[in-house]
């Protein structure tokens, strides 16, 4: 397969298919589903209360589980409360709509729907009104495009049945429907759906979730990847509740949470732009599938021919559209009425203009050893010796001509010896420029801003969903592997699995109740080093990152696109898109069919969310 590879890349003649690039957005779901971790497991009904209405959930040992309605919405219109007329409490809720149930935890993935925004409340089986138990409230990753409430390792049964939490996975709309409303939509000027109904779902664990023995009072707001994503987005939601909110004029995230834990968030991509939400809207509506569809025809259209639009675009728009990232290629849009600021920068370069209060929201933020390994390994096939022309032709398509020269003629990444010397001399820069680098530089940000927050390595994790290959090396830690960790989930329940569950849930149990991980877990500090990140499994971690590289000498995805002075304020919804483009752009017209190949052969440093 190499010289087949090195061979495209000499010639640079082949032509990529939206077939093969279709592949690539995927890589960041690194799941092929397991048997339901549930069944078996249920005996008798549990009954609680939410908005009024009686329920009758699942026991899940000595938990419940309770599916609870929080909203509905028409297509591309903002979500609303809503009552439980027709849920079945006790069963899990369909998909928010999506092509393939890539991550979920069913031998029989639920089917899509656009009724779709559930969550499912576990909670201890003698938990009461009087319990006030701490929450702890996740949102799933996969993408942007991908996740559910059913995604396999999303069992909060041990937290609340050994730990006296209460755990909630909420579902949000996906891809176009939560992100890309078209010409016409009443929400295209700010069309961070998404982010809205996540804030709904807060709004309603607050109004219902004592009835469950949790405290309103007492959230920790968390999520994996995508789910990262979402959650420090809405630590700059700004957007005022709307009065069916039944809220005050307040910002609509602020107060509905008090810690956070971010866990694989790559902090590397920024928000998107008015300009690459436009060029995206322009392709996904402009498609020919679309072409002729407006209007009604579009709030109508089919969920097959929306998704294989959305999924095609998807797959060539990290190519064609400059600062679009594979796998956040539909994402939160800033400088919105939602989302006011890019909160990654936000946090570097005016951290008062966060909605949250960062001096009393603490965070606990982590990676793992590996994060990009799935990625390297979904377009390598094995082993290979690293080559020296290829990860060249790679680095300059992932970061431009200017940053790219600055990158190689540093020599801060010489290439990796051996026989898989190809997939680690690639690894190690994809984790460090969207994972672990910018970990630490947001860590010594966010304590310098008077935040405290806890940084550490996944050094030992659980295979997800049997990845394989590079990530299931020796050693190996991808993207996905602290799931089943934290909430000792693991459907293959190992000496090995349960140890190091038993190891690290405690961390996230003492931080959900205490804003602090305890232990020898110290707060990173402003003049921390990588020797104050905590190391989750105590097993070898990478060496530290160079100083003065990543963010100062070759500058982070969110420098380059996602400032506030290189996006302009959105236009009237009747206005043309304008497609800027920045300067050293990589766009369709200007890449040789041959490297797009080999790009998404070799991956990207935006793909794993």
């Amino acid at each position: 397969m190499w010289t087949q590879l090195a061979s495209l890349a000499l010639a640079f003649t082949t032509l990529a298919s939206p077939e093969f690039l279709q592949r690539a957005p995927r890589s960041l779901s690194p799941h092929s589903g397991f048997q339901d971790r549930h069944v078996g497991r249920q005996s008798a009904s549990c009954t609680a209360t939410w908005n009024g209405t009686r329920l009758t959930g699942a026991a899940e040992e000595a938990a419940c589980r309770f599916t609870v309605r929080y909203g509905r919405a028409g297509r591309w219109e903002d979500s609303v409360a809503a009552n439980q007329d027709g849920v079945d409490a006790a069963a899990f809720p369909k998909m928010c709509p999506q092509i393939g149930a890539v991550q979920s935890a069913l031998a029989t993935p639920l089917p899509s729907d656009e009724d779709c925004l559930f969550m499912t409340v576990y909670a201890p089986v003698n938990a009461t009104a009087e319990s006030k138990l701490p929450v702890f409230f996740w949102l799933h990753g996969g993408a942007y495009v991908h996740g559910s409430v059913s995604d396999s390792g999303f069992d909060g049964s041990k937290m609340a049945e050994e730990d006296d939490i209460v755990v909630v996975f909420a579902q949000y709309r996906l891809g176009v429907l939560g992100f890309l409303p078209p010409e016409g939509a009443s929400t295209i000027n700010d069309p961070n759906l998404a982010v809205r109904d996540a804030v709904l779902a807060l709004n309603a664990v607050k109004t219902n979730i004592a009835a469950m023995g949790g405290d309103p009072s007492h959230v920790t707001l968390g999520g994996q990847s995508a789910g990262a994503s979402l959650t420090r987005s809405l630590f700059t939601d700004a957007r005022p509740a709307p009065l069916t909110l039944a809220l005050l004029a307040v910002p609509a995230a602020k107060g509905l949470f008090h810690s956070a834990i971010l866990q694989s968030d790559p902090l590397n991509f920024g928000s998107q732009t008015f300009e690459n939400a436009a060029d995206l809207r322009e392709h996904v509506y402009g498609n020919a599938t679309l072409a002729n569809c407006t209007g009604e025809c579009l709030k109508n259209v089919d969920l097959h021919s929306l998704l294989s639009v959305q999924d095609e675009v998807g797959a060539v728009a990290p190519f064609t559209i400059h600062g679009v990232p594979m796998g956040e290629v539909y994402r939160p849009q800033f400088n919105t009425t939602t989302l006011p600021s890019d909160p990654v920068s936000a946090i570097f370069n005016s951290p008062s203009t966060l909605a949250a209060n960062i001096s009393a929201l603490p965070v606990l933020l982590s990676y793992t050893r590996n994060e990009s390994g799935f990625t390297v390994d979904n377009f390598i096939s094995g082993p290979q010796v690293a080559n020296a022309f290829i990860f060249n032709v790679t680095v300059n398509k992932l970061l431009g001509a200017e940053r790219a020269k600055a990158f190689l003629d540093a020599v801060v990444y010489p290439l990796v010896p051996g026989p898989d010397g190809m997939r680690t001399s690639l690894e190690i820069p994809l984790t460090d420029a969207v994972w672990r680098c910018v970990s630490l530089a947001v860590g010594a940000k966010y304590a310098a801003a008077g935040g405290t927050i806890f940084v550490g390595e996944w050094t030992k994790g659980t295979e997800y969903n049997a990845q394989g290959g590079y990530c299931s090396t020796p050693g190996a830690v991808c993207h996905s592997d602290d799931i089943y960790p934290t909430f000792e989930s693991s459907p293959n329940v190992t000496a090995n699995a349960t140890g190091l569950a038993n190891e690290i849930r405690p961390f996230w149990v003492s931080f959900i109740k205490t804003g602090s991980p305890g232990g020898s877990w110290k707060a990173f500090a402003a003049n921390s080093t990588m020797a104050d990140v905590y190391n989750l499994g105590n097993e070898s971690a990478h060496a530290a990152c160079p100083p003065g590289f990543w963010g100062d000498m070759v500058k982070w995805d969110w420098q380059v696109y996602s400032n506030t002075t290189n996006s302009t304020a959105p236009p009237p919804a009747t206005s043309s898109p304008t497609g800027k483009k920045e300067s050293g752009a990589t766009t369709g017209s200007s890449v040789p069919g041959g490297v797009v190949l080999l790009v998404a052969v070799l991956g990207t440093v935006a793909v794993l969310s």
